[in-house]
């Protein structure tokens, strides 16, 4: 689904992305972990188009994407659920759904029904501003907003950042399930080892903007991942 190969990345004259190369398959967790300043946000950026990036091939379903604008990238089925989700403050949590809807193209309105039965919360505050919903609701509308496009490849950038235990309980449920039907392949960035070790199928560690280790998700404990990020 997304290939990653030998991917460099300048931000001034620091080299911020060093040869990083994997893969993400379908139907997959693929859990990229690092501490604060590896490269884990830029990674995502380079992805979304959103940076430049310097040499190496971004593929994704077979098609060389590197040089792509953000808004084809999204059209062609990638959506991202930014860190700090970035939800529409002073709209209602209905527009902030169709605006995603309408800036992909996606007409198929059972969309919009299955992300509300997906987070109910998010059916009751229909009418209500984005910006007046808690922290937890503004995620689940962020990961709804990216729902709605019906996106092949769904990429979450610490989706557990400034949320009560409980939801993030609920979103690793609704992780789980995406990924359990196969319909799409993840992408998730995070530092809570604990939720990102539960769903991960394959990991990549990422340390000073270079892959350190990949590895199975069930393996993570025995290779020491832990480890790596509290170094």
């Amino acid at each position: 689904m997304l290939r990653i190969e030998g991917l460099n990345q300048y931000y001034g004259g620091s080299h911020t992305l060093r040869n990083v190369s994997f893969e993400a398959p379908m139907g997959a967790v693929t859990t990229v972990l690092g501490r604060n300043g590896m490269g884990k946000t830029t990674l995502l950026k380079c992805l979304m188009g959103l940076l430049p990036v310097e040499s190496g091939r971004i593929e994704f379903e077979g098609r060389d994407i590197t040089h792509l604008k953000p808004h084809q990238r999204a059209r062609m089925g990638i959506a991202l659920v930014p860190q700090g989700r970035e939800i529409f403050a002073r709209l209602s949590v209905d527009d902030n759904l169709r605006i995603a809807m309408a800036a992909t193209g996606q007409t198929d309105r059972s969309v919009l029904e299955s992300s509300y039965e997906t987070f109910p919360i998010l059916k009751q505050f229909a009418r209500r501003r984005g910006g007046d919903l808690s922290g937890g609701q503004q995620q689940q509308l962020a990961i709804a907003r990216a729902l709605v496009t019906k996106p092949r490849l769904l990429i979450l950038d610490e989706p557990t950042e400034g949320i009560q235990p409980n939801i993030i309980q609920y979103i690793e449920a609704v992780i789980a399930k995406l990924a359990a039907d196969r319909t799409m392949a993840i992408l998730l960035v995070e530092q809570y080892y604990d939720f990102a070790r539960t769903l991960a199928d394959r990991y990549v560690v990422l340390q000073r903007g270079e892959v350190l280790r990949t590895g199975e998700g069930q393996h993570m404990d025995q290779d020491g991942v832990r480890g790596l990020l509290s170094v």
